[in-house]
């Protein structure tokens, strides 16, 4: 059974993949004031980063998360890892790694059809604590320093699902009020992220 799942969602994405045109490239203007280089993180920061991850754990983990973060000796070791990847501009490959399981969209689904499970990828606290850390400076890079897309929800502060819809209906019901024709393109993306061009990523940044 694991087999199945792994070559099935293994195909779904190559399907995906060999479907994208990506010979093409959309330019953007975007521009920022000075170069991007990471910096110390503090252990407050980690604390912070640490108190804020969700206690579930996988097997990967070597410490469970609850006690990561209640164990100050083993937050001092994560501190020096953290700040030396960050240093060398390394991601270890054993935090890279993580346990893919399948989950069904929906209980009603037939359990026994392959296409009504997604796969959902866990891994460990450690790689979460650094990928948070990231995030964390990244984000605040590009809103202090960059033209960072006024409407864009996702990783802006005060911002979420729930103001973006918020949005669409007053923009909607305001130009329906002004006897205004109203437009509206959805496009939802299969695959989105593992069918990222990471060369085409990685030039563009």
């Amino acid at each position: 059974m694991a087999n199945d799942f792994n070559n099935f969602f293994g195909s779904e994405v190559q399907a995906v993949i060999n479907k994208i045109d990506d010979t093409g490239r959309l330019e953007m203007e975007f521009s920022c004031s000075q170069w991007f280089s990471f910096t110390q993180v503090t252990t407050t920061l980690l604390q912070s980063v640490i108190q804020n991850l969700s206690n579930s754990s996988c097997s990967l983990d070597v410490v469970p998360g609850w006690v990561l973060k209640k164990a100050a000796g083993i937050l001092d070791g994560l501190l020096y890892l953290i700040n030396m990847c960050l240093l060398r501009g390394v991601f270890p490959f054993e935090w890279k790694q993580g346990l893919i399981s399948p989950l069904i969209k929906n209980n009603k689904l037939d359990s026994e059809s392959l296409p009504n499970y997604r796969p959902v990828t866990s891994i460990s606290m450690f790689a979460k604590s650094l990928e948070k850390v990231v995030l964390l400076q990244l984000v605040d890079f590009l809103h202090s320093t960059c033209n960072f897309p006024t409407m864009q929800s996702a990783h802006s502060k005060g911002r979420s699902c729930e103001t973006l819809l918020l949005f669409c209906q007053q923009t909607i019901a305001s130009g329906l009020d002004n006897n205004q024709k109203v437009l509206m393109i959805s496009l939802d993306l299969s695959a989105a992220f593992d069918t990222v061009n990471l060369t085409l990523l990685l030039d563009s940044l």
